[in-house]
């Protein structure tokens, strides 16, 4: 019998959200999915920048999470030029 770990089960969880991420976009017009893309990704770099405030986690991992930010943004400038 196979012993479910948190790990497993998060990879589960991942994996039935991708699903329903995919089905959804499936119906999607273009531009419902190009909105749904710009949301999901500031959201990210949302989560990204909280973590990256976060004192109490060491510096380089907020220094980390700010690069991962800082990345968002480069990748995504039409986005982050308000």
């Amino acid at each position: 019998m196979d012993t479910i770990t948190e790990g497993t089960a998060a990879e589960s969880d991942t994996e039935r959200l991708l699903s329903r991420w995919e089905e959804a976009r499936r119906n999607m017009t273009p531009e419902e999915q190009r909105t749904a893309d710009e949301a999901a990704i500031r959201g990210l770099y949302e989560k990204y920048m909280k973590r990256a405030g976060d004192k109490s986690l060491s510096p380089e991992h907020r220094e980390k999470w700010a690069n991962a930010a800082r990345d968002l943004e480069y990748k995504h400038l039409d986005l982050f030029n308000d």
